[in-house]
């Protein structure tokens, strides 16, 4: 699996939805809040995909600081 990294609220939710605490689930498998179904697509930018950057730097683009940092691993 792929390293990249995560950026979140100082408190662990995410930017995008806000449904997934990041610090509440370390060391545990995130899964997209939104589950669809094969026909359905998944839009960049959206709620319904987990972001997350592979160069630290490019996770700024967006965010709010101040912010937590976290290091997540997946596939794209």
């Amino acid at each position: 699996m792929k390293q990249f990294y995560k950026l979140a609220k100082l408190d662990g939710t995410d930017f995008y939805s806000g449904k997934i605490n990041y610090r509440e689930n370390i060391g545990k498998i995130v899964k997209v809040p939104t589950f669809k179904t094969e026909k359905e697509k998944y839009e960049l930018c959206s709620p319904d995909v987990l972001h997350a950057c592979s160069d630290p730097n490019n996770c700024f683009v967006g965010a709010n600081i101040p912010c937590s940092v976290y290091v997540v691993s997946g596939e794209p």
